[in-house]
């Protein structure tokens, strides 16, 4: 029997039974990820930086399989069956397992050999959309603001943040749980953001002369909404049990999609845009002595901003947004513009093709007309394809409402 190496994660606060919670728990052995052989019978399961683990493959499904049964074989031997249930078995990026344990069952757990870390589920409730309260701030400060028509897509992009196994200060104390360890698991923004970073970084490097609004750009128009299996990305939806399901993702959940690296590096078209230019009180000359670009106040709306992303809060009869693109490519393209959006709301886009210089740049129109008020966003997508291959793609979001 080889060794076992065993963390616990907790996602989600149910009962089991009266005094059952949610632990979550991290086993010794190699996950799929980096298992590189070892194991009798199992061939390595391990793959390069660069490439692509295959799933559904018999070296991956049978290795799996084998740290599943690990798992249950752990549980059934310290417990009798009926006093705790098994929620998951975690195989790929970490190995180990979530179970409803009663608190006497995961402290026998937790001295168990082989166990390497457990840790009980714990809540953290999310005030982000309630900006002030969320920053801390007193909330007369911008009560008009809070008001109006929110017409800039947020989030702008999805990054890999859940269950991060990351460096760690030893004497970190934010989390009881990692005290004293050089490396934790951990979820959040907070572990999304630095790949996002980091990725931020790689096409600067690639392109020095960009701007942030033009590296944003990259990064969000060739990003993706399918998942590896080639299936739409899903979002966790909490009932008033606060038992979860997975729903189809939209815009709201992770904007233009989620981050494809390699992809961001030849974007084709960019959205370049100046931020500042639109922030009240800014001086225009400032902003030309520092930036050596003049500012353009002719957007008028929120909408117009030439962000890769389209979103309209408040749709009353038909409404025409604007956006401009740069070839950053080396060579001349021609692009087909093609869009669709769910039936409440009709979509066309002006012109339906355009050829663009290397370095030159051409604008589009999309043009979003109410069909029927539904109460709910409509959600639906641009797409710019190339006749070199680059494909751009920016979502739309828009709320109808009455005349």
């Amino acid at each position: 029997m080889d060794h076992i190496r065993c963390k616990v994660v907790v996602f989600f606060a149910l009962f089991f039974t009266v005094s059952a919670e949610i632990y979550i728990v991290t086993m010794e052995g190699d996950p799929i990820i980096s298992y590189k052989g070892g194991v009798n019978g199992f061939e390595a399961t391990a793959v390069e930086s660069d490439e692509k683990i295959d799933t559904s493959s018999e070296l991956v499904t049978s290795y799996a399989r084998h740290l599943e049964k690990k798992h249950d074989m752990l549980l059934g031997m310290l417990f009798e069956e009926g006093s705790y249930k098994k929620l998951y078995s975690y195989k790929h990026l970490i190995n180990g397992f979530a179970a409803h344990l009663s608190p006497a069952q995961a402290e026998v757990l937790s001295r168990t050999p082989g166990v390497k870390h457990l840790s009980r589920d714990w809540k953290v409730k999310k005030l982000t959309t309630h900006t002030p309260q969320f920053l801390g701030l007193p909330t007369d400060v911008w009560p008009e603001a809070l008001e109006m028509d929110a017409d800039l897509l947020k989030p702008d992009i999805l990054a890999p943040g859940s269950l991060i196994w990351s460096a760690w200060s030893e004497n970190g104390t934010d989390e009881a749980n990692y005290v004293g360890e050089g490396f934790a698991l951990i979820s959040g923004t907070s572990m999304a953001a630095p790949h996002i970073a980091g990725i931020a970084a790689l096409v600067k490097q690639k392109h020095p002369q960009w701007s942030p609004a033009a590296i944003k750009s990259a990064l969000m128009t060739t990003s993706t909404v399918m998942d590896r299996a080639g299936r739409p990305l899903q979002a966790q939806q909490y009932s008033e049990t606060e038992t979860v399901t997975l729903v189809k993702a939209t815009p709201f959940d992770y904007g233009s999609g989620h981050v494809s690296p390699s992809s961001a590096l030849d974007p084709g078209l960019i959205f370049d845009a100046g931020f500042l230019c639109t922030t009240p009180g800014i001086d225009a000359h400032e902003i030309r002595n520092f930036t050596n670009t003049p500012c353009n106040y002719k957007m008028k709306h929120p909408s117009n901003f030439n962000s890769p992303s389209l979103a309209i809060s408040h749709l009353v009869g038909t409404q025409t947004i604007t956006r401009r693109v740069t070839n950053v490519a080396e060579e001349e393209e021609t692009y087909t513009i093609t869009s669709r959006m769910e039936p409440s709301i009709a979509i066309e886009v002006s012109p339906p093709a355009m050829t663009l210089r290397a370095g030159a740049s051409r604008s589009f129109t999309v043009t979003l007309t109410v069909r029927s008020v539904t109460g709910v966003y409509s959600f639906g997508e641009v797409t710019l394809k190339g006749s070199r291959g680059h494909k751009v793609s920016i979502p739309v979001v828009a709320l109808g409402h009455k005349r």
